[in-house]
């Protein structure tokens, strides 16, 4: 099986503060798979509301193919006082393969022009220590045609970060290229995560009875195993 590379988004939705921990949750849990499969993760973006994963190696895209769109979880929040009531919050992932080489290569078949972007430079601020923020290494690149937006920090190179920004910009408008609509309108990513709707959920999460309902095939599954980075078959 050829090597393969692909971009994991987990996006906070409905939820507020619990939707974002759940963010942080969900994202553990497939570097958890990821590692189980012996793939290469690299974290691109770490922040309240987004986290982007590049996963690199054999069966990267099957293992991750089936989790694109709007993921239900309903669980004592571990934010609120009253501890009996269960909430219930929304995130959403995209997975987009990268068709051709890797971050900072010609990759996806699509090419940026850098007039089309907008990138300021900030002040990083995730994981990496005091060293690491001393420098404007954070950044953030918009491109004015798509409208698309991604911040990155994963590299304490401002320069590496700007090529993976810019090559998670790519990927995205690479995913759209069947379309002909310009191939700048974001399909792909649409189609899974849609508007994150409660009746679109592919799945639903329900803690109190450590149950998974994948929607889609419409099996169940035990949710402790698969947080601990079991594999889905179903």
């Amino acid at each position: 099986m050829q090597k393969q590379s692909i971009l994991v988004e987990v996006r906070s939705s409905e939820g507020g503060e619990e939707s974002r921990l759940l963010c942080e949750k969900q994202s553990h849990i497939y570097l958890k798979q990821g590692r189980k499969k012996n793939l290469e993760a690299e974290i691109l973006t770490w922040s309240a509301n987004e986290i982007i994963i590049r996963f690199t190696g054999k069966g990267a895209v099957q293992l991750f193919a089936q989790e694109g769109g709007v993921h239900k979880w309903c669980r004592f929040s571990p934010t609120s006082k009253g501890k009996s009531v269960v909430h219930t919050s929304f995130i959403t992932v995209a997975v987009l393969p990268i068709r051709r080489g890797g971050l900072g290569e010609s990759h996806s078949g699509v090419r940026v022009r850098r007039e089309d972007l907008e990138i300021p430079a900030t002040r990083g601020s995730g994981k990496g220590g005091q060293k690491r923020n001393k420098t404007s290494n954070c950044v953030h690149v918009f491109h004015r045609p798509s409208g698309v937006k991604v911040r990155c920090e994963s590299d304490r190179s401002q320069h590496r970060n700007k090529e993976n920004a810019i090559a998670i910009i790519e990927a995205r408008l690479a995913s759209d290229d069947h379309s002909k609509r310009a191939g700048l309108i974001q399909i792909a990513r649409t189609d899974q995560i849609g508007d994150a709707s409660r009746s679109k959920a592919i799945r639903t999460y329900k803690v109190r009875t450590n149950t998974g309902y994948n929607h889609v095939t419409g099996t169940t599954f035990k949710l402790d195993a698969w947080e601990k980075g079991k594999l889905l078959n179903c």
